[in-house]
């Protein structure tokens, strides 16, 4: 049986918090500020990734496009 938060939505036994981190590790956090805005500049100094490993450098509006578009997608559990 699986639990149910207040919501009705499934819960699971991941938290928010390694969801995030979890996001960090492979550059989306990164992808979604934007490589090319003021924060950037922190981004190597931080050691921060892009989406596979995509130099800062290269990163250009077709990888906003890309991030943006599949950010905006809705994720499904294939329940209905």
């Amino acid at each position: 049986m699986q639990n149910k938060s207040h919501n009705g939505y499934p819960c699971s036994a991941v938290s928010l918090t390694q969801v995030f981190k979890r996001h960090a590790e492979i550059g989306c956090i990164a992808a979604a500020l934007g490589p090319k805005n003021k924060v950037a500049k922190y981004f190597k100094k931080a050691g921060v990734v892009l989406p596979a490993n995509i130099p800062l450098e290269e990163w250009d509006p077709f990888h906003d496009f890309i991030v943006i578009s599949l950010g905006g997608s809705q994720p499904t559990t294939g329940e209905r």
